[in-house]
């Protein structure tokens, strides 16, 4: 009895911290409001290589909500989308945008993408330099 109850005990505190852990991967739930679109949904515009959705998962780099661990899943997506523009196109958009998230964007590139990858996509790169 006394064995049944220490597990009741220790499960329950267990169950509910849990449910309480979030996937880290997902965006906090205030991004939706803050930038008028869900991050799975831009996210899925920019895949399919659409100029609006990539835009707006530019601006969410200059979020203060942005921390870590999402701020890892983040620079990954932001690095694939890299890869799936190509520079011009990724430059291009990444351009359109304010200074201060094109610094954001640049520095997020930095920290996540190998050296050589700089000169493989100079101009998305260098978007904060201009």
């Amino acid at each position: 009895m006394t064995l049944r109850l220490i597990s009741v005990a220790v499960t329950i505190p267990l169950v509910a911290w849990a449910t309480e852990q979030r996937d880290p991967c997902q965006p906090p739930p205030a991004f939706a409001q803050q930038f008028g679109l869900t991050y799975e949904k831009a996210l899925r515009e920019a895949y399919a290589r659409n100029e609006r959705g990539l835009s707006i998962l530019l601006d969410f780099s200059t979020s203060p909500d942005l921390k870590v661990p999402w701020i890892n899943c983040y620079a990954s997506d932001v690095h694939k989308l890299l890869h799936t523009f190509g520079d011009t196109s990724f430059a291009t958009v990444l351009r359109k945008e304010p200074l201060r998230v094109r610094r954001s964007v640049c520095n997020i590139l930095r920290e996540v993408a190998p050296t050589e990858e700089a000169k493989r996509y100079p101009q998305s790169f260098s978007a904060d330099k201009s």
